[in-house]
């Protein structure tokens, strides 16, 4: 399984495309999946982590409203994402207006996924993130304090 780590900001040309580091798209040549998140932002999933979110969501309660909603979230706005020979992905215009991509686009490594938001967006977020690191790690680990 790819692991992807690192944050880089790109230019979106005018049909939407973005290239991806060349140390992330190593990872994943075949391309993979971009769908909406549940933050202002996009994931890409590479194939295999994607085929496991399918069955996932499969299992879950078809008669639940929430789990209907989610998989329309997610399906009806998933894109198959491959990449040009200059390593650049286009990205639909219903997904650059999900996550209100301008010019510049953070792609970021996050571990089993990768990321894409506006730069601005991004910068905003990340100032929240970095106000309040220690308490967002401390409620990420289930309140048990980190290890010395």
């Amino acid at each position: 399984m790819a692991s992807f780590k690192g944050t880089f900001v790109h230019q979106m040309d005018t049909k939407g495309r973005v290239a991806f580091p060349s140390r992330l798209r190593s990872q994943i040549p075949e391309g993979g999946t971009l769908t909406v998140a549940a933050e202002p932002c996009l994931t890409f999933y590479p194939t295999d982590l994607w085929h496991d979110v399918e069955r996932e969501l499969g299992r879950l309660d078809p008669l639940s409203p929430d789990v209907r909603d989610t998989k329309r979230q997610i399906f009806g706005s998933a894109e198959d994402a491959t990449f040009d020979r200059q390593g650049r992905i286009a990205i639909p215009s219903h997904l650059r207006d999900h996550a209100h991509l301008g010019k510049e686009v953070v792609v970021m490594g996050v571990g089993d996924v990768i990321e894409l938001w506006d730069a601005t967006t991004w910068s905003e977020r990340h100032g929240h993130i970095a106000a309040d690191a220690s308490d967002i790690m401390r409620r990420a680990r289930g309140g048990v304090p980190p290890s010395t």
